[in-house]
C-alpha cells in the first residue's frame, strides 16, 4: 500500500526577516534609513539598519547622548526633557511605526507571490525518506489573467522530456498565503490521472525496443466491440473480461481470453499502449462449469480500451489495442482511505448500479449474499474418525441443513431488494462492521509487449469486412 505522505511544518516569515532565497537587492528595497528627526539639530540623525534590534528606550537614550556635550561621569546629572527633546522623541517613535508598517506591507506583497515546493523522496516501500524545501518561486500573472510560475520556460531551459516534466509537476506544492497567514498543500495523489497503485509504480517501464512498431495516436486503428466479439469470441466472464470455455472454442486465440475495458469507469488503466496499469473489480467469478476448465488466462492477454485518453477525443464505443498483459501478482483489496480518496464518485456509482442490477449474473448474486448475509455456521458436535455417526450428531446435521435452506431463501430475497444506495453505503461502512464495509480490488496489468502481427491481422480483417 502506498505510504502516507506527511507534510512538514512550514516556517513562517515574520516582519524584519528575509524570505528564503531572496536576493540582497530585494532585501535592501525593504530597508529604509531613518530620516533626520530634527532639521534644526546638527548632530542629531540616528539611523536604524534593517534587522537591527533596538528598543524604543535605547533610541531615546542615544538621541539624548548625541545632542548633549560629553562630560565626566561625575558631573552628569539627570535633567528634565525640554519640549524640543520630547518632540524629537515622539518623531522617533512615529517614524519607527511608519517604517515597520512599510516593511510589513512589503513582506506581505512578497509572500503573496511566493510558493515553496516540497519534494518528497520515497523509499522502495513508499515511505518518506527525505523532505526537501526548495527556494521560493515567484508567480506572475499574465495579461490574460492566467497564473504562471515559469514552469514551461524552466522545463524548456532544463531540456526536460515530457515524462520528466510530468514527474517534476507531480511534486507536492506548499503555498503560503501572506494575507491569511495559512498554508495550503496540493497533494499530487489527489489527482487521479497522476497516480497509480504502488505495485504498478514499482514496475520498470517496458523496453522501448518492444514498442517501436506502435503507431502514433493519429494513425492507430480502432475497433468496435461488435467486431471484437465476432472475431475473438467469448462471453463476459467478469466485468471487462471475455473468455471462451473449452467446449465452445472455435477460433485460434491462444489465451482464449481478452479484455475490453472502459476508461470512463477504470481510471487507472495504462495511459498509453505499452504502459502498465490496473483495473478495479468488486468480486471474482470462481464458478467453473466444466472440470477441465481452468478459467480465463492471466498471462499475455490482449487488452483493448475504449474512451482512450491517449487518443484525443477517444470514442466511447471504439477500442484501441494496448498490448499483451499479464497479472503478475494476486489482487489486493483497497482500504477505506483509498476507496474514498482514490476512487472517483462516478466509478463508485457505476459499481453500485452494476451490483444492484436485477439482471446481474448468478455468481455475482452469490458473492453479494456471502458478503452481506453470510451463511450460518455449524455449531453441533463433530464425529471423530473412529466413531460412528450416532443419532445425536445426525440430529444436529439435519438441523443445520434446515438452517441453510432457510438462510438461502431469506438471503436471496434480501439480495433481490438491493438498491444502489445500499452499495454506496457499504462503500462507506467500517471494515469491522457487521457486515463489513464493501471494498474494491486491484487487478494489476503488467505489459509484456505490443504484438504487431496480432494488430495487423485485426486491421486486415476490419478492412475485409468493411466496418469498424
Amino acid at each position: 500500500m502506498p505510504g502516507v505522505i506527511n507534510t512538514p511544518n512550514v516556517i513562517g516569515v515574520g516582519a524584519g526577516s528575509r524570505v528564503p532565497g531572496q536576493s540582497s537587492q530585494a532585501a535592501s528595497s525593504i530597508d529604509h534609513q531613518m530620516p533626520d528627526l530634527n532639521p534644526n539639530a546638527t548632530d542629531f540623525s540616528p539611523t536604524i539598519a534593517h534587522g537591527q534590534s533596538s528598543s524604543h528606550r535605547e533610541l531615546i537614550d542615544d538621541a539624548r547622548v548625541n545632542e548633549r556635550p560629553s562630560k565626566d561621569s561625575s558631573e552628569v546629572k539627570e535633567q528634565p526633557l525640554t519640549v524640543r527633546e520630547l518632540t524629537a522623541h515622539v518623531k522617533v517613535l512615529a517614524d519607527e511605526v511608519v517604517k515597520l508598517r512599510r516593511e510589513k506591507t512589503a513582506i506581505e506583497e512578497i509572500l503573496k507571490n511566493v510558493s515553496w515546493t516540497v519534494t518528497f523522496r520515497p523509499t522502495i516501500d513508499g515511505t518518506i525518506q527525505e523532505q526537501v524545501l526548495s527556494a521560493p518561486v515567484a508567480i506572475s500573472t499574465t495579461s490574460a489573467g492566467e497564473v504562471s510560475n515559469g514552469s514551461k520556460a524552466g522545463n524548456a531551459k532544463e531540456g526536460l522530456s515530457k515524462d520528466e516534466t510530468a514527474s517534476k509537476s507531480s511534486q507536492a506544492t506548499v503555498t503560503v498565503d501572506g494575507e491569511n497567514a495559512t498554508s495550503r498543500v496540493e497533494d499530487p495523489l489527489s489527482k487521479h490521472a497522476d497516480w497509480q497503485p504502488l505495485v504498478i509504480r514499482r514496475l520498470a517501464p517496458l523496453d522501448v525496443g518492444k514498442l517501436t512498431h506502435v503507431p502514433s495516436p493519429a494513425k492507430m486503428e480502432t475497433f468496435s466491440f461488435d467486431f471484437l466479439i465476432d472475431l475473438l469470441g467469448g462471453e463476459e466472464y467478469s466485468p471487462g473480461v471475455y473468455y471462451t470455455r473449452p467446449s465452445r472454442r472455435s477460433i485460434k486465440l491462444p489465451t482464449h481470453t481478452w479484455y475490453g475495458l472502459d476508461n470512463r469507469v477504470e481510471p487507472y488503466l495504462p495511459e498509453k499502449p505499452g504502459a502498465h496499469g490496473a483495473k478495479l473489480t468488486a468480486f471474482f467469478n470462481t464458478s467453473l462449469e466444466e472440470d477441465d476448465d481452468e478459467g480465463p488466462s492471466d498471462e499475455n492477454v490482449p487488452v483493448f480500451i475504449c474512451a482512450s485518453k491517449w487518443i484525443d477525443g477517444g470514442h466511447p464505443n471504439l477500442y484501441v489495442y494496448y498490448g499483451s498483459y499479464s497479472q503478475h501478482r494476486w489482487s489486493d483489496k483497497l482500504d477505506y482511505e483509498r476507496m474514498i480518496e482514490k476512487v472517483p464518485n462516478s466509478v463508485k456509482e457505476y459499481w453500485a448500479n452494476f451490483l444492484a442490477a436485477a439482471g446481474r449474473p448468478e455468481w455475482l448474486t452469490d458473492a453479494l449474499v456471502k458478503h452481506f448475509w453470510p451463511p450460518p455456521e455449524y455449531t453441533g458436535p463433530i464425529p471423530s474418525e473412529n466413531s460412528k455417526l450416532d443419532k445425536e450428531i445426525s440430529k444436529h446435521v439435519e438441523g443445520y441443513i434446515g438452517d441453510l435452506k432457510s438462510w438461502k431463501t431469506k438471503a436471496d430475497m434480501k439480495a433481490g431488494k438491493l438498491e444502489p444506495e445500499n452499495i454506496l453505503q457499504a462503500f462507506e461502512s467500517p471494515d469491522a462492521d457487521k457486515p463489513p464495509g464493501l471494498r474494491l480490488w486491484w487487478e494489476y496489468l503488467k505489459c509484456e509487449g505490443w504484438n504487431k502481427g496480432f494488430y495487423d491481422a485485426l486491421v486486415k480483417r476490419k478492412r475485409a469486412v468493411g466496418g469498424n
